[in-house]
């Protein structure tokens, strides 16, 4: 299989700097008219999300995705993009909240004069998730999704696309036509099986027909090995190729295997959303954090808890170390919280597994 995409640890190019990518910084006034917002062309990272099967939990990963990117201090959303199935607002456990999802989206222009939209979308711990009702709605036309990710991008660094199984070629041809200069690194999860091995090859495929040739930057897909359906399954199955023989088949990275977790299962199966992000998800999502730090940086500002004694001047480009080593400090703060919630929960729990309510003392 012939790959000429770029891989996911190159760095940025003069392409990138004649687009005035590295320019930086959100607008310094949201409110000015659109077409001066877009005299410079922000970086946009698209972060799409794909199984090469149903039932390979893609969607429970994009959420886990986007938990543990906002934990890093990135300005992150996610936008359901299945558009045959849709429903991420139901797996998120926050289908009764208040917001816009896709069918309330009306762009006849292209574009939506809005200074900030996420905070009119349904908020998933305070995240901005953008849902699609495919049992309301048609699928949104492709000048919709460019408008509506043109709006995200003015105050986003990474976008999470939940695309179920394919990509839409109409959510293609708004990444071709918006009005920002935009990096894309799909996400692909699969399996070790001859079926998944044979699935995995052909979204592969779609995908590289899909993207070649387009206005945009599209890195090399990183793969992920899905959990198998059960624990008893995840520990007997033996698949025909080991991890190094299908990285060198599908000439790619496979940065993990998704580890099979109950809780997830348990929280899907009874509407609670989604489980807590453990210290295993955490730490090999991390792993692709970092490979992907350089590409979601252009547009930071300095954040509050950056102290230039320390650290020195801000500069993401020129103190890249600088910079990691403090969202590396602030990264290990945010794993020490959420580990003391787990284990609060978990002493919060009775012994049918269900989540205790405690009542608030008067």
């Amino acid at each position: 299989m012939t790959n000429t995409t770029q891989h996911i640890y190159t760095y940025p190019d003069e392409a990138d700097e004649a687009f005035g990518a590295r320019s930086g910084g959100p607008y310094a006034d949201s409110s000015a008219p659109y077409a001066a917002e877009h005299e410079r062309r922000r970086h946009i990272t698209l972060v799409p999300v794909l199984g090469a099967s149903g039932g390979y939990g893609a969607s429970t990963f994009a959420l886990h995705l986007t938990r543990t990117f906002n934990s890093w201090l990135y300005r992150v959303c996610i936008v359901d993009a299945d558009f045959a199935k849709g429903g991420l607002d139901v797996l998120a456990g926050c289908e009764e909240s208040e917001g816009l999802r896709w069918h309330n989206v009306k762009a006849p222009l292209g574009r939506i004069d809005a200074p900030d939209i996420g905070k009119d979308l349904v908020q998933w711990e305070e995240v901005p998730l953008l849902a699609y009702h495919a049992w309301e709605v048609a699928p949104p036309r492709w000048w919709e999704m460019k408008a509506v990710l043109d709006a995200l991008a003015l105050k986003h660094d990474v976008i999470i696309l939940d695309c179920g199984q394919s990509i839409h070629p109409d959510m293609v041809r708004a990444w071709e036509s918006m009005n920002a200069a935009v990096d894309v690194q799909p996400l692909l999860l699969f399996q070790l099986g001859a079926l998944g091995i044979t699935r995995c090859y052909s979204a592969l495929r779609n995908w590289t027909d899909a993207t070649a040739g387009k206005g945009f930057k599209t890195q090399t897909p990183v793969l992920f090995i899905a959990p198998a359906r059960s624990a008893q399954m995840a520990k007997k199955r033996v698949g025909p190729m080991t991890e190094k023989e299908a990285e060198e088949y599908f000439e790619t990275v496979i940065l993990g295997r998704i580890p099979y977790k109950v809780a997830n299962e348990r929280h899907e199966k009874n509407g609670w959303g989604v489980a807590p992000t453990d210290y295993d998800y955490r730490t090999m999502i991390g792993v692709l954090i970092r490979a992907m730090a350089q590409m979601c940086i252009y547009n930071w500002e300095k954040p509050d808890e950056y102290d230039e004694e320390r650290y020195g001047q801000w500069d993401p480009y020129d103190n890249y170390d600088s910079y990691s080593a403090f969202m590396e400090k602030e990264y290990l703060k945010e794993l020490a919280r959420q580990e003391t919630e787990e284990q609060n929960a978990a002493l919060a729990e009775d012994d049918s597994g269900e989540p205790m309510i405690q009542e608030s003392a008067p």
